[in-house]
Formats: C-alpha cells, structure tokens, sequence
C-alpha cells in the first residue's frame, strides 16, 4: 500500500489528480491510498510522518509550496516531494529540500504516471534494502538462539546418593551430552531409557536454559512416597476432541479420539507404580484437540451516509505474540461522523517464514455529517464477518489455529445477525494444583 497525499489549492485539479491515481491504480494493479489538503497549512496541522509520497502545489495563497515542503522536511525526513507548478523555475530550488522531482501545469497523465511510477520505484527499493537489513538481523538472532538451544553445561540438583558422575553417564548413554539441542530432547522417552540404569532414582528431568542444562532428580526413599514441590494436574480449558496427547510429566488419561469437557483430567500429577502405590509429581504436557466455535454479531443495515472527507490521519502499533506496542497515546471515541480503517500487516520473510511480529495501521477519517440511508446487505454481511474472525482471533490466541470458517446471516428487522462457525485445532491443557480428590 502506498499513502499519498496530494496538496492542491484549486479544487478542479485535485479532481484531476485524484482521477489520475484512479487510472494508474488500474493500469498497474496498485494499491494507493490518497489524502487531500487544500493548502499547506492544513497538511502541517498536526503532521505526521505517515505519507510516502507527497504532490505539493507550488503556488497557494495561504503558505507556498516551498515553505511547506520546508516545514515538512524538518519532521520527515523520508517522504518524497514532487512539486506541482505552472513555473519550472520554482520546482528546481527543490533541491534544497530534496525533493524527487516536479510536474508542470496542466499536468498530463503520462508526466504524472511517470513520476508516480518513479517514486513507486524508488519505495520498493527503500522496502528491499530494509527487508535485506532485517533478514541479516534475523539471521543474527537466529544463530544466537541455536546457540542458546544448544547444551554446553550441566548442573545435577536434587540427588544425595547417586553421584552426579552416574547421572551424566546414563544421559550421555541415551545421547543426551555436550552439543546436544535442547528441541532434540525427548522427556518422557529419555526418562524411560533413563530411568531403567538408575536403579535408585524415581524421577528425572533435564531443562535447558539458555546453554545450561538443569538436571532434576528425585532419589527413590524406601517407605515413603516421593512427592514434588509442585503437584499439579492438567485439565481441558474447553471441550472437544482430543487429535494428540504429549504428557511431559505424569500420567495421561485420554488418548487420541477421545471427547472431553471443560475442566476434564487430561493429565494425571498421581503415576501408578509397579508395586502398586502412587508417586505424586507435576502434571504436564500439551493436548491437542478440534473444537468449535459459534460467535454472533449484529450490524445496522441503517447508516448515517458521511458527507466528504474533512481530515484523516493515520496511526500505528505493533503486535508481537499477544502484547501490542502503541506507537501513539490514548484516543478519544469515534464519533459517527468518523470511519475507522485497521489493517494488519504480517512481517514475513523473503521466503516465506512468517514471524510472530503484525504492524497495525489505524486510519481515522472525519467526514461531515449526512443523513440515514440503508446500506447493501453485502456490506454489513462483510463488515460483521471482519469483527467475527478478529474476536476468533482474540480467542484463539497462540493456542491454536482455525481450520475451516463458515459465515451465515439473516437479516432481522433493521439489523443483520451475522454468525460464524469455525473449527479449529487448539491446545486445550492447561495447569491446576493437584488436590485429593
């Protein structure tokens, strides 16, 4: 998308550019979004660098063309000028401001294409070198984390018995040694290895933070039963039907195809033993299950029709995972006389690798006020289907993903009932402390 703002202080020529960029978004396929200001004065009113290419009149009656550009160049220093002018004479100080370039009055669609397209040209240059800077950042951090990833040193804690000596050879016999990847490792896997050459140990993990990897074990007390610090269960969050079972610590109680409710035992912190008794301990681990949602929402098909644009500006966040970084303070509520754009961009990489990093951009235009009209029940259908898949979203969070989305709507007096009816693959686990019953 590319923001364009077009300062024209005589209305006839702001309709003939504004039809221009029309042309050229359908003969290049492009995505353009335009703001109009009537002089330079109504552009600096609160300026923010949010534009990528600017279209300055030279010659307007409050404050020219070039004190504008000036003024603008002292707060952005990104955007790109190209001045508008019956005179070349003035378009060439631009130079002192660093603008791209000037078309002349009356401007002709091929000279405006031309520059439009120039400009065009030298964003997506702008776009590489940054994805290029971000890809060699990303790089950086990648190779950091693999290190991170990676065992370098091991601290044995909680045996009294059983030397730190015959631990490390036992991990190291299943393959678990210096250079080893912490993703690598298996727990329930190599506690069943493990555990059969520790004869005087019950219990045994090994958690690897940053290169260190903490090994914890539980020594076997004759008489007693071995209890944990922390005892825990894991249980469903909500219902549905279970696809896969990784029990970490404890014992699992459903397996693949079973349907569970809300609050069901998942995982079990109370482990049989072979002699019969119980070893309490943490219950974890993850289950994966399809569930289903039905959300509703009701739009008024009856709207107050906007008069013209008066003023628009854009703002932006950032969401990465579930936190948003505001790049702007709080705002007050949209009144009716004011649309509201949100759009999310995905930070993606060359090939493909899509990171956990949304930018978010919040456009606000005020517009005057009009009177009531109905508006097509396509609209309303679109606008509450974008409210339901944004809360399916919220609700999903990082838990999950949405495999198949179904929207219906019915329209009901002056309102249209949207609903959507999604299923979804989600991990449903979640923790509680272990109690007696």
């Amino acid at each position: 998308m590319i923001r364009v703002a077009i300062v024209e202080d005589e209305a006839a020529v702001r309709d003939q550019l504004m039809g221009y960029v029309q042309r050229y978004m359908r003969q290049y396929d492009a995505q353009i979004e335009v703001t109009m200001f009537t002089d330079g004065v109504e552009i600096l009113e609160g300026y923010r660098p949010v534009y990528d290419i600017i279209f300055l009149d030279v010659e307007m009656q409050h404050l020219d063309g070039m004190e504008t550009a000036s003024r603008i160049r002292a707060l952005d220093s990104d955007v790109l000028l190209i001045f508008i002018t019956n005179m070349a004479q003035y378009a060439i100080k631009g130079d002192a401001v660093g603008a791209l370039d000037y078309v002349l009055k009356p401007v002709p669609y091929f000279a405006f294409s031309q520059q439009l397209q120039k400009a065009a040209g030298q964003l997506a240059r702008r776009v590489r070198r940054r994805y290029v800077l971000l890809a060699g950042l990303l790089l950086t951090m990648l190779l950091v984390l693999e290190g991170n990833f990676t065992i370098w040193e091991f601290r044995v804690s909680g045996n009294e018995t059983v030397p730190d000596e015959v631990i490390l050879r036992a991990l190291e016999d299943y393959g678990i040694t210096i250079g080893t990847r912490s993703l690598d490792i298996d727990q329930k896997d190599m506690r069943s290895h493990v555990l059969l050459e520790l004869k005087d140990v019950v219990w045994l993990a090994v958690n690897v933070k940053g290169c260190v990897a903490q090994v914890q074990v539980v020594e076997r007390v004759r008489g007693q039963a071995v209890v944990e610090d922390r005892l825990t269960n894991v249980v469903a969050r909500r219902p549905g039907l279970v696809t896969r079972v990784e029990a970490l610590g404890g014992q699992a109680m459903v397996l693949p195809g079973a349907t569970v409710t809300q609050g069901q035992l998942l995982i079990s912190g109370a482990v049989d033993l072979d002699n019969g008794g119980l070893r309490w301990q943490r219950g974890m681990g993850r289950v994966w299950a399809r569930t289903w949602y039905e959300l509703t929402a009701q739009v008024p098909l009856a709207v107050s029709e906007k008069g013209a644009p008066v003023s628009s500006r854009t703002r932006y966040a950032l969401d990465i995972g579930k936190k948003r970084i505001k790049f702007y303070g709080k705002g007050s509520t949209l009144g009716a006389d004011c649309d509201k754009i949100i759009r999310y961009h995905p930070v993606t990489l060359l090939w493909g690798l899509r990171l956990p990093i949304t930018v978010v951009s919040e456009t606000v235009t005020s517009c005057g006020g009009g009177t009531p009209v109905r508006r097509p029940v396509q609209e309303a259908r679109d606008e509450g289907e974008a409210l339901l898949r944004d809360r399916l979203t919220r609700l999903l969070a990082d838990t999950g993903t949405a495999e198949s989305v179904r929207v219906d709507a019915v329209e009901q007096g002056g309102w249209l009932t949207v609903t959507l009816r999604a299923e979804c693959l989600e991990e449903i686990g979640r923790e509680v402390p272990l109690t007696d019953d």
